[in-house]
């Protein structure tokens, strides 16, 4: 990335520490000396396919050091990597690709150990839109949200954002040369900048996931026993898994100093477990997103989280401003309910898109903060206390990941056999927020859900695909004024009391 903060630090890991470990993966350790060396290695790969000068570049996000190191061999030379996950539906790329401006698509990998890179042009490559979409900003990265839409929102994060965030995160979680910290959510999640950018900054070792076995217990049991990270940070999918109901991992893990929760609501039994199981470390419950990044924490020890029904947001972390807005658009003065906006130090530039920044981003009367819409209801209690209510709207977090109901809605419905679809959240303790999808079909036949998977697959990131299907034989019930009656749906797929759950 064109951070020349985090660049300059590399380089000075690379020459003054050269034996101090950046990255320990399954297969290998990686000093900061070859670290480096790597990204010299992709410049060299880069210089020979000659891109344009300032260009966005979408990078498939293996979760590899060879993706990063090609990142910041793009960001040396100027370029702005855009951030995508594998599983990206490919009919989805072109629009995303020509709103942001992308040149070419551009994957890592390495054979006998040299570094290559596969090389692919935008199918729709709008060859005029690039020139705006790179010279109006300075953004050393961008990176998706959920794209359940099919049409992901491209977020351009910004230099000042991005070094405020890192230091921050380095100061409060105390990271220093020596450091450890485990990276166990996606690369082209926002999450990363704490688990991998701020790290390298301060000269630590980022204890690298397999996400092939990133479901295993065992795998991440063995990893967090013999890595010995200091800070942990995921989704409660992550902690489930670590601290299963029936104890079948009894894990107990001294050297673990900070546990952090995100993403999703933590049940409180989880928090139990996950309090028996790492009894040294202080534990924090962060709220943000991409748009903003972080922007409240609460923490404390293990008797103090285990008091709550639900983990409460905390305080707004240094150097950002909140507002709570009511349905009428009045910001509340007290207690009440209502919309989160936020104004953070580390506040995106916007979305490639200018339509859909200006519906979401605004700039207070006297001009000088800028605030988020996070379509995010919350409740402030007497003392001042925040505590997360759930969406607005028909957006709810799966596995960390912010999912658009109506949106899976409208992919369902381009089946042909589909007359109506309705995507719903089901809690689950092991995995947070399971979707269903309630379909209504044209014609008396069989739902075939395997073939409604692989539809959505073509569409939707993983997150966003149902886990379950429910055939509704008869018209879905609606409200009286004729949108889906969601409550009632709800109910429909719950099981009665005499069937197992």
């Amino acid at each position: 990335m064109k951070l020349s903060l985090l660049l300059t630090s590399l380089a000075d890991s690379a020459t003054h520490y050269p034996n101090d470990i950046a990255f320990l993966t399954d297969a290998a350790a990686w000093s900061y000396e070859q670290l480096w060396a790597r990204v010299s290695q992709y410049e060299s790969v880069l210089a020979k396919i000659a891109l344009p000068d300032g260009v966005v570049v979408a990078i498939t996000a293996y979760k590899t050091v060879d993706t990063i190191a090609l990142m910041l061999a793009l960001g040396k030379q100027g370029h702005t990597p855009l951030v995508v996950s594998p599983g990206l539906g490919t009919s989805v790329k072109p629009t995303m690709y020509a709103t942001a401006g992308v040149y070419c698509e551009l994957a890592a990998d390495s054979a006998l150990g040299r570094p290559e890179v596969s090389f692919e042009v935008p199918t729709v490559l709008q060859v005029n839109s690039i020139p705006s979409a790179y010279t109006t900003t300075t953004s050393p990265l961008m990176l998706t949200t959920s794209g359940s839409t099919g049409t992901p929102k491209v977020v351009e994060l910004t230099t000042e954002g991005i070094n405020a965030f890192v230091g921050w995160g380095a100061e409060y979680f105390q990271l220093t040369r020596g450091s450890r910290v485990l990276s166990y959510a996606p690369l082209n999640f926002d999450l990363s900048l704490l688990e991998i950018w701020a790290p390298l900054l301060q000269g630590a070792t980022v204890i690298l996931v397999d996400t092939a076995r990133a479901t295993q217990a065992d795998y991440l049991h063995g990893l967090v026993r013999e890595q010995r990270p200091d800070l942990l940070q995921a989704v409660p999918m992550f902690y489930n898994l670590l601290c299963p109901e029936d104890d079948s991992y009894m894990l107990s893990m001294d050297s673990v100093r900070h546990v952090v929760f995100t993403g999703d609501t933590m049940p409180k039994g989880l928090c139990k477990r996950v309090a028996t199981a790492f009894p040294q470390a202080t534990f924090h419950n962060i709220y943000g997103c991409t748009e903003t990044n972080d922007s409240f924490v609460y923490s404390g020890d293990a008797l103090a989280i285990v008091q709550h029904e639900r983990l409460p947001l905390g305080g707004p972390i240094s150097g950002v401003h909140y507002r709570i807005v009511t349905e009428e658009g009045i910001e509340l003065a007290g207690a009440g309910e209502g919309e989160l906006h936020t104004s953070t130090p580390f506040l995106a530039h916007g979305y490639t898109d200018p339509s859909l920044t200006a519906s979401v981003f605004y700039r207070e009367p006297d001009g000088y903060r800028i605030y988020y819409r996070t379509g995010d209801r919350v409740a402030r209690d007497e003392q001042g206390q925040l505590t997360l209510l759930g969406r607005k709207d028909c957006i709810v977090k799966v596995r960390g990941v912010r999912t658009n109901l109506q949106d899976i809605e409208q992919v369902l419905a381009k089946m042909p056999i589909v007359k109506n679809a309705v995507v719903i959240p089901v809690n689950d303790e092991l995995a947070g927020v399971v979707l269903h999808a309630v379909i209504e079909l044209t014609q008396s036949q069989k739902l075939d859900g395997m073939a409604m998977r692989l539809f959505c697959a073509q569409y939707l990131p993983q997150t966003s695909v149902p886990r379950r299907f429910h055939l509704h034989e008869s018209p879905l019930p609606t409200t009286s004024t004729g949108k889906p009656d969601r409550k009632t749906i709800a109910l429909s797929i719950q099981p009665k009391e005499s069937e197992p759950a």
